[in-house]
């Protein structure tokens, strides 16, 4: 129960600074998500360096993010670096992806998930070594 403060009239000083702290979380979840819609927008649009600017914007926020939202981030981050021919990045955050995803693929949609099997694929058989053609 919210108990006003009979000196002020108002919440207390702790009630205020719970409503603030929810209210910045709350934010911080919605930023996450539209600026990942944002980024995936801009990538089915081929703006690669836009995709990946918004990405870039958001990455500090990725660990703290649902498993879903990682994948999420992880794929279009190593989408966008393959699309602007970065083949090292794209790989470590594809094969984050993958991971993150799991068997499930979790937070890839099924377009996706061929996407990341396929292109993983490619960028593995260029690694040193590797025995594919």
């Amino acid at each position: 129960m919210v108990k006003l403060d009979p000196r002020s009239g108002s919440l207390g000083s702790s009630c205020r600074l719970a409503l603030a702290v929810a209210l910045a979380l709350t934010l911080g979840c919605a930023g996450l998500s539209d600026d990942l819609r944002h980024a995936r927008r801009s990538y089915a649009a081929a703006a690669y360096e836009d995709a990946l600017t918004w990405l870039v914007a958001v990455e500090g926020d990725i660990p703290a993010a649902t498993p879903a939202q990682q994948a999420t981030w992880h794929y279009l981050r190593g989408m966008t670096e393959y699309r602007l021919g970065h083949r090292g990045e794209a790989r470590h955050y594809l094969a984050l992806a993958h991971v993150i995803g799991g068997e499930r693929g979790v937070g890839l949609q099924p377009e996706w998930r061929r996407t990341l099997a396929i292109t993983l694929a490619e960028l593995s058989s260029e690694l040193p070594g590797s025995t594919e053609p």
